[in-house]
Order: structure tokens, then sequence, then C-alpha cells
């Protein structure tokens, strides 16, 4: 191989993508639009106690296109998470998002990693455990 060719293949192997392509998931994140509820919360990975909600008792509506997620609770349950309301939300790392799933920024908290296996399936993990925090499991409701 001539080096000519071989400069031509390592240019068109290591040429990087482009940021709108890069960006492209991370922009339109639609695989979690809809109402989530809340159906179990692991405060910390090491001590778990879980609780567990009914379904529509705790609901966290996203929606990608305002990047902005809505916290909803139905009951008169006590529990130390995000306060009713509104919160803007981004993508960011934080060491932890492997595999393709992505680490959610709520409000200007580092919330944890949503794991994606199970979204086409209704369920959405949120969880801080690789760090010995917190856990959280929804179910689509929509």
């Amino acid at each position: 191989m001539n080096s000519l060719t071989l400069l031509t293949l390592l240019l068109t192997v290591l040429q990087p993508v482009p940021k709108s392509c890069q960006d492209q998931t991370e922009a339109n994140p639609s695989y979690i639009d809809g109402h989530w509820s809340l159906i179990e919360y692991i405060p910390s990975a090491i001590l778990p106690s879980p609780q567990v909600f009914s379904k529509g008792a705790i609901v966290w509506s996203f929606d990608s296109e305002a990047r902005e997620m809505t916290v909803s609770v139905h009951e008169s349950i006590q529990v130390n998470i995000l306060a009713e309301g509104s919160y803007p939300y981004t993508f960011g790392d934080d060491g932890c998002n492997d595999n393709g799933n992505q680490f959610i920024i709520i409000g200007e908290r580092g919330f944890g990693t949503l794991i994606l296996d199970e979204v086409s399936n209704n369920k959405l993990t949120i969880t801080m455990a690789c760090k010995d925090g917190h856990v959280l499991v929804f179910h689509k409701m929509d």
C-alpha cells in the first residue's frame, strides 16, 4: 500500500463526526417524552430501604422540545426527591454513563444516569448507584 493510499484511508477513518450528528440524540431525546410514574425509590445503593408508590402517585412528565420536566404529586406523600414543579433539564457526563446511557441534570443538580435498556419496555431507571446514591424506577403512563 503506498503512502498516499494509506494517508487517504487514515483521513477517511479518523475524520471527526460533524457536531450536528454528535448532538442529534441529545438535542431531542424523545425516548423519555411523556408521563412517567415513580414506582420505587431507593435512597442509597449501599443501604437499600425502598419506598414503593402506587402508579400515578408521583409523576414526572418530560418534554424534550422544551427541555423541561414537571413533577406532580397526586397523593400526600412525603419523599425528599424533587418538590412539585417544573424544572429545566439537560444531559452531561459524570463518568457513570456508559453503554449509551445518559447523565441527566435537573435544574442545576446532577441527578443520575438514565438507564435506557428498558425504555422500550416502558421502564425508566435514573440512578446514582455507581456513586452509592439513589435509584429511581419509573413506569410509563401513556
